[in-house]
This record gives structure tokens, sequence and C-alpha cells, in this order.
């Protein structure tokens, strides 16, 4: 019986080395087999795209040979426990390629033995081309590293808020550990009951494609509070669709702190300012052109013809144009928004008493707002350039809310200009400052012969 399945048997033993050296010879990875002591027995085609040599180029040598020195205490120590275990091990390291550049690869290696005496007969091993994924993984590990020394806060979370990344510096700032933030959703770990409204205020902005930064009131483990800076953006995939949001954040109490003590100190020099050059600058002025002008009328009475008419003019428009700078220094803030806004409106009727200036509050706006006093100088911005630059016969200041969102917009009726072909100055480039520190964004409208509407939109929260 043994004689008649011999025939059979060696059949069955050259299709299996006929199926084996089929998968070596076309596989993408490389097949080789080595002694116990590393040398090359076999290699397979797949060396030539991988490696650049032939494989006649790899048989007889060494393999240790073609490792990169930093590497090789590695190999020894797998190759080790190779001989020892009949297990399958697999390594990554760097190997020489036939150019002299190195490529990281990847081996699994198992061993071929006497199955009397249990002795190793020969390595067996598959290689593959890891390099793109290593350095995939280098450059991940860096990016992970920068954003550990980032001093800020950086909360990565899931489009649904689930926290996804949370750095070390957020571990100190609010207090939870990384294992106890990941996995929750961010309103349990930062946001307070009262800024729920704009954190989904904040969400909508997210749906529209846009980006969010602002000042927000944010929540300690501890349960206590501060006023924090926030950038929030959109993760994409390779696909452009979004992902996630990334979040940095900082506390700006103490700077904060020093902005109002800085604002005190400003608002009371703007308020010495504007009373010097009314008490003292402006009535002097008055007061040479008052005399200028009885000059005048006394030297038409001698009939001397002494005219004085451009040194009038041109005094008359300098105090004409102090007193301009005297209603602005006098603006006053700290009282509630709307009330200010009217403030302000009338203070421009006085300026142009020749244009018409209006004001509409539409129902649902809030009386205060926070951070008004940003908002109120972006008005007082847009409506200086109303007076001097659009030659508007009317001015309409509007004040709307949708939700938690609202709105303060300048209109007028002047001359307008093409947006695309004018740079923005410093007017402009201040407003739209203003705006962003408030979270919001400032949008500007215009076309020769329509108009200007200048319009600022903030998130409120309810």
């Amino acid at each position: 019986m043994s004689l008649k399945n011999e025939p059979e048997a060696g059949g069955m033993l050259r299709e299996s080395e006929e199926l084996y050296r089929l998968l070596a010879e076309h596989s993408t990875d490389m097949i080789s087999k080595h002694t116990p002591e590393g040398v090359y027995t076999y290699a397979s085609p797949a060396c030539r795209c991988l490696l650049g040599y032939e494989p006649e180029d790899l048989v007889g040598r060494d393999a240790y040979e073609f490792f990169h020195p930093d590497d090789l205490e590695q190999i020894r120590t797998t190759h080790s426990m190779i001989l020892k275990r009949p297990d399958t091990y697999t390594v990554g390291y760097r190997i020489l390629r036939k150019d002299g550049s190195y490529i990281w690869f990847e081996t699994t290696s198992r061993t071929v033995r006497d199955p009397n005496t249990n002795e190793v007969q020969e390595i067996i091993a598959v290689s593959r081309d890891i390099t793109e994924r290593k350095e995939a993984e280098e450059q991940a590990l860096f990016q992970a590293h920068l954003l550990e020394q980032v001093q800020a806060a950086v909360i990565a979370t899931d489009m649904q808020g689930i926290v996804t990344h949370w750095n070390e510096y957020a571990e100190r700032l609010y207090g939870w550990t990384r294992e106890e933030a990941l996995g929750r959703h961010i309103a349990e770990l930062t946001i307070s009951p009262e800024g729920l409204g704009l954190a989904e205020g904040i969400m909508e902005w997210f749906r529209s494609g846009a980006a969010w930064e602002g000042e927000f009131v944010v929540r300690r483990k501890d349960g206590s509070e501060f006023l924090a800076y926030v950038s929030d953006s959109l993760i994409r995939d390779s696909e452009g669709r979004a992902v996630g949001i990334v979040g940095v954040s900082t506390d700006i109490t103490e700077r904060r702190r020093l902005e109002e003590s800085l604002r005190e100190i400003r608002e009371a020099e703007r308020r010495r300012i504007a009373r010097d050059l009314h008490d003292v600058v402006l009535q002097d002025l008055s007061g040479a052109l008052q005399g200028m002008q009885a000059a005048q009328i006394e030297s038409e009475k001698l009939g001397s013809g002494a005219g004085r008419e451009q040194e009038i003019f041109a005094l008359r428009r300098a105090v004409g144009s102090l007193r301009h700078v005297i209603y602005d220094l006098r603006l006053e803030t700290g009282q509630p928004f709307v009330r200010a806004v009217e403030s302000l409106v009338e203070l421009n009727r006085q300026l142009t008493p020749e244009r018409e200036i209006g004001m509409t509050v539409h129902d649902g706006f809030p009386h205060e707002l926070p951070d008004d006093v940003e908002l109120l100088r972006v008005l007082q911005e847009a409506l200086v350039n109303a007076r001097r630059h659009s030659g508007a016969r009317h001015v309409e200041v509007i004040l709307s809310r949708r939700r938690h969102v609202v709105w303060a917009e300048v209109a007028d009726d002047g001359g307008g200009f093409d947006p695309a072909s004018v740079r923005e100055g410093v007017g402009i480039s201040g407003m739209r400052e203003r705006a962003c520190a408030l979270g919001g964004r400032l949008e500007i409208e215009s076309a020769p012969g329509r108009g200007t509407s200048v319009k600022v939109e903030v998130p409120l929260p309810r």
C-alpha cells in the first residue's frame, strides 16, 4: 500500500513546490530563504523592484551586510528569538538598496526545523517596503509632539462634539486628564450652562463651512470659570468632507484685566483731551475767527478793500474739523448699548445737520450686549466714513437680531465704490479686527452710485 501511494505523494510534493515557486516569483513582497546564520540561499524576483538587486546578487551574502547600523541590535535580538522558539516574528528596519539609499522594510520570519532534532534548517522571510507608512507615522508623531509643545489647549472633536484629542496643556488649563476627556462630549468638560447657546451658534457657523474665533466663558473641572480666547476650525478628510473640529483656547483673564485697565486710562485721557481741546484750543480758534470776521466787516465799512475771505474760510473749516474731533472724543461709553448708539447717532446729526441720519431697532434686539464697546466703535467708524466720504443725503443705522446672532448696520445712499478695486484702509481694517475679536465678521457691500452698507454680525449667547 505504501508503494502504491509513493507516486501520488511525489506528485503532490511537486505541485506544492510549483505553487510555491509561482507565488514567490509573482508576489510584490520579497520572499527569501536564509541559513540559520542569516546568509541568503534564495531571493524572489521582487528584490529587483524593492532593492534594485538581482536575485543572484543576494544569494550567498550575509543579510547583515545590508542592514542599517542603527538597527543591528534590534535585528540581532529578533534573530536570536527566531532560532530559540518556533514562532513567527515581525521586525521593522532599514535596508540598503543597490543605489546606496535606505528604505524601511518590514519582515515576517519563521524557521524550518528538522522534525527529529528540532534543529533550525533554514529561515523563511517575507519582506515588504513600508517606507511611506513609516514616514507617515513619523510625521504624525512629529505633529503630535508639536501639539504637546503648544502653550495653548488643543482639543479636537468629531462632528458630534465627542473629544478625540486632548493635549497636555488642555489638561492643565481645564483640569481634566486626557484619559478622562477622550470619548466624552466637549459640552460636559468645558462649556458652562450659560455658554450652551453660543456653542450652538458656533456649530451653525461650522455647518455653513466657516471657521469661528472669539471670546468664550469656559468651565474647569472644579466648576470655576474663566474667559478664554477660542479659535475653532473644521477638520476635513482627503475628499473635503468635514469630519471633525479642532479648537485652540487660551486663558485671557489676565489679558482682559489689563485691557480693561488700559481702556479706563484711555477713556480718562480721551475725556481730558476733549475737554482741553474744547476749553482752550476751540475757544482760541473761535475767538480768532470772530476777531477776523469783525476786522473784515470793519475794513469793508472803511472801504479799504483788504479782503480776508480765504483766511476766514480756512479758519472756519479748522474750527469745524476740530468740533468734529471733539464730538468723536466725547462719545460716551459704559451705558446700555442701544442708548449708546442713540447718542452716537445724535452726535453725527449735530455734526452734519444737512444729512438725515435715522436709526431703526428691530424687535428682539437686546438692550444690552457683552463687549458692546467694540461693536460701538465699529459703528462709530462706519458713521465717520459715511460722514466724510459718502456724500450721502441719508444714512440709516439698523440694529437687528435673529435667534443667537445680532447685526449692526450702517447704510447710506451715497456715491458708493467698487470694493474689489479699493484697497482697505486703516479704518476698514480696524473695523474688521474688532468684529473678529467679537467672534463675528464684517461685510461691506457697495457699488458706484448705489451707496454703501457696512454690516457687522456677532454671535450672541442666550
